[in-house]
């Protein structure tokens, strides 16, 4: 019984995680987008690289951003380019950002049934009457450990070698080959360089362990409060 109870109790601070790194995910994507995005376009030069105003880029990325949120079922969207009214993205692309929207929509639904088991598991908490002010704090630790521990390892290798890892996970999320743009022509390509990944995965940790740092402070302070009433 008390294997049991310190396994429901690490299931329900691993799914925690888990979800919060979900959250960090979207939050990093789509949160104050349009600024993040912009700042990152001139960042790169992006106007230059495109040669459309910057007014039309993040109108691109008003409407990419509204159908990666299901909230638009196409990508239909013409800009000025060289002085013509031209669409923005190409058969292949719009055909690899459906893809894309598809992982978007499994995610959600993979948090919507975290969310669901992570109910479940508390009510058997509940059910076996663990003693959750005892043990949450230590499983929250292990937990922790174990995510610090990927956290770290994932800083080291695309900082080692983030082309080769931006290749693996695209060939390991993607079941065809459309991800692979001509350089030279795509303006997909041209739109979100290599670099403009790199600081987005870098945002998404840094959003992720300062939930964590929140999260272990609370938990320490949790820790003091028990040694305090021994």
């Amino acid at each position: 019984m008390k294997f049991i109870k310190y396994s429901l109790s690490f299931l329900c601070i691993f799914i925690s995680i888990v979800l919060t790194l979900i959250f960090s995910f979207k939050l990093a994507v789509f949160y104050n987008y349009q600024n993040y995005f912009k700042n990152q376009y001139k960042k790169y030069e992006v106007e230059d690289r495109l040669n459309i105003n910057m007014n039309d880029i993040m109108k691109v990325t008003d409407k990419l951003i509204n159908y990666l949120k299901n909230n638009d079922d196409n990508l239909l969207i013409e800009v000025q380019i060289n002085g013509e009214m031209k669409s923005f993205f190409t058969e292949q692309e719009i055909v690899h950002m459906n893809d894309v929207k598809n992982i978007f929509l499994k995610i959600d639904i993979i948090s919507y049934c975290l969310i669901g088991l992570l109910i479940f598991i508390i009510i058997l908490l509940i059910v076996y009457k663990v003693d959750w002010v005892n043990i949450f704090p230590k499983v929250y630790f292990i937990n922790f450990m174990i995510f610090v521990f990927l956290t770290i390892v994932l800083i080291i290798v695309i900082n080692i070698d983030f082309q080769s890892f931006f290749y693996q996970f695209h060939k390991l999320i993607f079941n065809n080959n459309l991800w692979l743009f001509n350089y030279n022509t795509s303006r997909v390509i041209k739109m979100f360089p290599q670099e403009f990944f790199f600081d987005l995965v870098g945002k998404i940790i840094f959003i992720f362990l300062v939930f964590l740092i929140f999260y272990t402070l609370f938990f320490l302070r949790w820790l003091a409060i028990i040694k305090s009433k021994k």
